[in-house]
Protein backbone atom coordinates (compact mmCIF):
# COMPACT_ATOMS: atom_id res chain seq x y z
CA UNK A 1 0.00 0.00 0.00
CA UNK A 2 1.42 3.52 -1.04
CA UNK A 3 0.17 6.32 0.66
CA UNK A 4 -0.43 9.77 -1.21
CA UNK A 5 0.73 12.87 -0.17
CA UNK A 6 -0.72 14.63 3.16
CA UNK A 7 -2.59 11.62 3.93
CA UNK A 8 -0.14 9.84 6.87
CA UNK A 9 -0.41 13.55 8.45
CA UNK A 10 -4.53 12.78 8.38
CA UNK A 11 -4.37 9.74 10.20
CA UNK A 12 -5.65 9.72 14.04
CA UNK A 13 -3.34 8.81 16.52
CA UNK A 14 -3.37 7.89 20.30
CA UNK A 15 -1.33 9.18 23.44
CA UNK A 16 -0.43 6.86 26.07
CA UNK A 17 -1.38 8.21 29.62
CA UNK A 18 2.01 8.41 31.94
CA UNK A 19 1.84 7.10 34.97
CA UNK A 20 -0.15 9.86 37.37
CA UNK A 21 0.83 11.46 40.70
CA UNK A 22 -1.79 10.42 43.14
CA UNK A 23 -2.37 14.53 44.31
CA UNK A 24 -2.46 15.52 40.80
CA UNK A 25 -5.65 13.60 40.09
CA UNK A 26 -7.17 16.59 39.34
CA UNK A 27 -4.73 18.08 36.78
CA UNK A 28 -4.95 16.88 33.17
CA UNK A 29 -3.17 14.16 32.13
CA UNK A 30 0.27 14.33 30.57
CA UNK A 31 1.03 11.64 27.76
CA UNK A 32 4.00 9.79 27.91
CA UNK A 33 5.42 12.10 25.46
CA UNK A 34 5.00 15.02 27.38
CA UNK A 35 0.94 16.48 26.19
CA UNK A 36 -0.99 17.30 27.95
CA UNK A 37 -4.50 15.89 26.16
CA UNK A 38 -7.91 14.81 26.19
CA UNK A 39 -8.78 11.17 26.04
CA UNK A 40 -5.56 9.58 26.58
CA UNK A 41 -5.47 5.63 26.21
CA UNK A 42 -4.80 3.84 29.83
CA UNK A 43 -1.27 1.93 29.94
CA UNK A 44 -3.37 -1.02 31.21
CA UNK A 45 -5.60 -0.40 27.68
CA UNK A 46 -2.14 -0.16 25.49
CA UNK A 47 -0.61 -3.38 26.66
CA UNK A 48 -3.94 -5.03 26.43
CA UNK A 49 -4.32 -4.51 23.06
CA UNK A 50 -0.81 -5.46 22.67
CA UNK A 51 -1.69 -8.63 24.06
CA UNK A 52 -4.92 -8.88 21.71
CA UNK A 53 -2.93 -7.44 18.35
CA UNK A 54 0.27 -7.26 18.67
CA UNK A 55 3.24 -4.47 18.82
CA UNK A 56 3.14 -4.04 15.05
CA UNK A 57 -0.51 -3.20 14.46
CA UNK A 58 -0.48 -1.24 17.91
CA UNK A 59 2.05 1.29 16.81
CA UNK A 60 0.25 2.32 13.82
CA UNK A 61 -2.20 3.60 15.09
CA UNK A 62 -0.08 5.04 18.68
CA UNK A 63 2.29 7.41 19.24
CA UNK A 64 5.48 6.04 18.85
CA UNK A 65 7.17 7.92 21.80
CA UNK A 66 4.32 7.15 23.80
CA UNK A 67 4.43 3.24 23.07
CA UNK A 68 7.81 2.76 23.51
CA UNK A 69 8.08 5.20 26.49
CA UNK A 70 4.63 3.22 27.95
CA UNK A 71 6.40 -0.49 27.04
CA UNK A 72 10.09 0.93 28.85
CA UNK A 73 7.92 1.93 31.92
CA UNK A 74 5.14 -0.40 32.68
CA UNK A 75 4.97 0.45 36.09
CA UNK A 76 2.32 2.72 38.33
CA UNK A 77 2.27 4.45 41.55
CA UNK A 78 1.39 1.15 43.61
CA UNK A 79 3.66 -0.93 41.68
CA UNK A 80 6.96 1.56 42.90
CA UNK A 81 6.44 5.24 43.92
CA UNK A 82 9.91 5.85 43.45
CA UNK A 83 10.19 5.04 39.68
CA UNK A 84 7.24 6.86 38.98
CA UNK A 85 8.68 10.23 41.09
CA UNK A 86 12.28 9.40 39.00
CA UNK A 87 10.10 10.06 35.92
CA UNK A 88 8.69 13.10 36.74
CA UNK A 89 12.24 14.61 38.25
CA UNK A 90 14.26 13.30 35.44
CA UNK A 91 11.28 15.63 33.71
CA UNK A 92 11.98 18.65 35.64
CA UNK A 93 15.54 18.88 35.95
CA UNK A 94 17.55 20.62 34.01
CA UNK A 95 20.79 18.00 33.79
CA UNK A 96 18.52 16.11 31.24
CA UNK A 97 17.36 19.02 29.26
CA UNK A 98 20.14 21.70 29.39
CA UNK A 99 17.20 24.17 31.47
CA UNK A 100 14.83 23.37 33.97
CA UNK A 101 11.68 22.03 32.45
CA UNK A 102 9.16 23.60 35.34
CA UNK A 103 9.05 24.18 39.04
CA UNK A 104 5.75 22.11 40.00
CA UNK A 105 7.12 19.19 41.46
CA UNK A 106 9.46 21.11 43.26
CA UNK A 107 6.71 23.22 44.93
CA UNK A 108 4.95 19.75 45.46
CA UNK A 109 7.40 18.40 47.55
CA UNK A 110 7.61 21.59 49.63
CA UNK A 111 4.12 21.30 50.26
CA UNK A 112 4.60 18.04 51.15
CA UNK A 113 7.70 18.42 53.23
CA UNK A 114 5.66 21.30 54.95
CA UNK A 115 2.67 19.12 55.27
CA UNK A 116 4.64 16.72 56.93
CA UNK A 117 6.71 18.91 59.32
CA UNK A 118 3.00 20.60 60.67
CA UNK A 119 1.64 17.09 61.12
CA UNK A 120 4.07 14.63 62.44
CA UNK A 121 1.96 12.36 64.67
CA UNK A 122 0.18 11.71 61.26
CA UNK A 123 2.78 11.44 58.98
CA UNK A 124 4.75 8.50 61.79
CA UNK A 125 1.43 7.31 62.29
CA UNK A 126 0.99 6.67 58.21
CA UNK A 127 4.33 5.50 57.89
CA UNK A 128 4.48 3.09 60.39
CA UNK A 129 0.80 1.92 58.83
CA UNK A 130 2.92 1.77 55.28
CA UNK A 131 6.24 -0.62 56.89
CA UNK A 132 3.08 -3.23 58.66
CA UNK A 133 1.40 -3.39 55.15
CA UNK A 134 4.83 -4.09 53.74
CA UNK A 135 5.87 -6.96 56.68
CA UNK A 136 2.02 -8.18 56.22
CA UNK A 137 2.61 -8.57 52.39
CA UNK A 138 6.51 -10.01 52.80
CA UNK A 139 4.78 -12.80 55.37
CA UNK A 140 1.83 -13.91 52.88
CA UNK A 141 -1.22 -13.11 55.73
Amino acid sequence: MTWAAGQVSKLKVVHVARAALPWRKAAPAVSECGLELPGLVHPEELHRQIKDLGVRRVAMGTCMTCLEAARRHAYTWDDDPRRVLRRYLDRELPANYGRQKGTQLRQELAALAALAEAHPAEFTALLDRQAWLARKAATGK
